[in-house]
């Protein structure tokens, strides 16, 4: 076991800690026996902690989940002088692809009906990668190992029955912006509660909840504080609700509540 320095344990949420010793192992393998170790797939907050702990234990570190914009990637651990031979492409860093289609004639699945369909063969997600979406199908960045088991098994997605299997990274979906519904909210204070209340379109004692109960990420770490003030440029993750972005502050209007602009992604409307 690779011990991080205190400060860095110190500065970590005692949620992401856990994460960190494995990750440190890791690091650890490649800085002291020149392996080259792969973490599971890790969203933007687990990167975050991937990238202090290599830089904590003296590894190197390259991250990729398939496409040049991928959200949840690999780490993979290097020696830092091996940094310069890593290679963004599937092979090396273990990932494989998983081509989904279905009848658009009668309705198509969504990214949770997606998700929630490969969880439920049994796969935990940190071995899923991006799930992206287009007209009639879907692809699934996952380890290569479970390709057949996922082409296999998947044959239906929510209410529409799809069929899947192992797919052709040359034949990708074209990368497409996120669908972002931006609207201007009036709240009392720059509190998270108070906003996830107004983008949310939830009372303020539901949002508190949201927060304490560890729903809520701030900037892709965890947060447990209603009371923590943001501003502009702040994203918010809310499991089951997707993602929230406070995009711009317009200041107060004459009765003293704060006007924002918001952006929100995903999740139900």
């Amino acid at each position: 076991m690779n011990d991080l320095p205190h400060g860095l344990w110190e500065h970590l949420h005692p949620e992401e800690r856990p994460l960190a010793r494995r990750l440190a192992d890791l690091a650890g393998r490649a800085r002291n026996r020149g392996e080259w170790t792969l973490t599971p797939f890790l969203d933007p907050g687990e990167r975050s902690v991937a990238e202090l702990v290599a830089r904590s234990l003296g590894a190197g570190v390259r991250f990729y989940g398939g496409h040049p914009a991928a959200e949840r990637v690999r780490g993979l651990f290097v020696p830092p002088e091996a940094l310069s031979w890593v290679t963004d492409d599937p092979e090396t860093f273990d990932l494989g692809l998983v081509d989904v289609r279905w009848s658009p004639a009668f309705g198509a699945p969504g990214h949770r009906d997606l998700l929630g369909a490969v969880l439920g063969l049994g796969f935990a997600r940190e071995r899923l990668g991006d799930i992206r979406l287009g007209p009639g199908r879907a692809e699934i960045v996952t380890t290569a190992a479970l390709v057949p088991a996922i082409a296999i098994g998947l044959e239906r997605a929510g209410r529409i029955g799809v069929r899947a299997r192992p797919g052709d990274w040359q034949d990708r979906l074209p990368a497409a912006p996120p669908e972002r519904e931006v609207r201007t909210i009036s709240v009392a204070s720059l509190r998270l509660d108070a906003v996830l209340a107004g983008a949310l379109r939830l009372s303020r004692e539901q949002a508190r909840r949201l927060v304490e109960s560890g729903a809520v990420r701030v900037n892709h770490r965890p947060e447990r504080a209603p009371d923590r003030p943001l501003q502009a440029g702040d994203r918010l993750s809310v499991r089951g609700f997707g993602r929230v972005e406070v995009v711009e502050r317009l200041g107060a209007n004459r009765s003293g509540r704060e006007r924002l602009v918001v952006a929100r992604l995903g999740g139900r409307r």
